[in-house]
């Protein structure tokens, strides 16, 4: 997902929507200033990791949401409090990252080493902790005492559905109810969020406040239902990972959950057998094959696109203007991306 590319979709001849679409440029290249400047640590080794995972890429969606959210129902706020906000935001999902390649023995990531495969797992872990917490200064300092209660709840969200993905592995049968909490957990809480924290740095009125919320919890259960699809077909030499992770590694996800009950009964036995397995490759494709031919993965983009639907309604009530249009463009590349 690219921001540039949301800005073209938003395209307009007001000269008052392109004002605010160079606003919202500036904000976005301050809050990467920012985060360079809030990473830094004294001590080498966690200056470097905090680098390191910070220049490594990322699509900056969550202070993309956070300055949209606010800017969007047009009150006024303080401009670098919600940078820095917005900065922080981008700060705890860092931290999130770090944790979650050691948790996962992850050696790439974004076709890139991971901290823990270059510096060690627990020089990762504790350089991970000390961005959770310069996070939550930043909320002190900048957002106050609501604010900090919001993060630390979507905080608490995001850690459970991590435990609960992991308690979860091998577990073949995994229900629907079941993986939707997960993702509802360890995906669109953080989401949904930072529309409500950038809305609540604006006073914004009740209605408005929870139509962002109700629009970021759709948009992360659409964002990793693509990101479970995606996981299947991208390849190795693009993601660094190798295709079907979760699959090998005993994680159900939207498309083997249609694929149980879609495929014919040959191929549910070869999912059965080959799930949560050291395989080859070309056994991987097999699986992929099936999904593909079962329709599962279709309808897995069906649901996402219902999602993203949900989310494009739910900020119905919000003002017309140019950030509210990056907000609906957003939403529709949620499932249009392919990384």
């Amino acid at each position: 997902m690219n921001v540039i590319n949301l800005f073209q979709e938003a395209e307009s001849t007001d000269n008052t929507a392109q004002i605010n679409l160079e606003i919202l440029s500036t904000n976005l290249q301050t809050v990467e200033k920012y985060l360079l400047e809030e990473a830094f640590s004294e001590v080498p080794l966690v200056n470097d990791i905090s680098k390191h995972t910070l220049l490594s890429g990322g699509k900056r969606l969550r202070p993309l949401l956070t300055i949209l959210s606010n800017k969007c129902t047009e009150q006024k706020s303080n401009e670098d409090s919600l940078i820095h906000i917005a900065a922080s935001m981008e700060m705890l999902h860092m931290a999130t990252l770090i944790h979650d390649d050691v948790v996962d023995n992850s050696d790439t990531r974004r076709g890139k080493p991971t901290a823990s495969y270059l510096y060690g797992n627990t020089a990762s872990i504790l350089s991970g902790d000390v961005l959770l917490a310069k996070s939550m200064k930043l909320l002190a300092i900048y957002g106050g005492i609501e604010i900090i209660k919001e993060v630390s709840e979507a905080m608490i969200q995001l850690a459970e559905g991590q435990v609960l993905e992991i308690e979860s592995r091998g577990k073949y049968q995994l229900s629907t109810k079941e993986y939707f909490k997960i993702i509802h957990l360890k995906t669109a809480s953080l989401l949904s969020c930072c529309c409500k924290v950038g809305a609540m740095l604006g006073k914004s009125h009740p209605n408005y406040i929870n139509a962002l919320f109700d629009y970021g919890y759709h948009i992360g259960i659409a964002f990793q239902i693509v990101d479970d699809i995606i996981d299947y077909q991208q390849k190795k030499e693009s993601s660094g990972k190798p295709m079907g992770l979760d699959y090998r590694e005993g994680c159900v996800t939207m498309p083997l959950i249609f694929a149980r009950e879609l495929a014919n009964d040959e191929d549910k036995v070869i999912l059965t057998n080959l799930f949560g397995k050291n395989i080859s490759d070309a056994e991987m494709n097999t699986v992929n094959n099936i999904l593909t031919s079962s329709g599962a993965f279709d309808k897995s983009k069906a649901i996402a696109n219902l999602y993203v639907e949900k989310a494009c309604t739910a900020i119905e009530v919000l003002p017309n203007n140019v950030f509210k249009d990056i907000l609906l463009s957003s939403a529709a590349m949620v499932v249009e991306r392919t990384k």
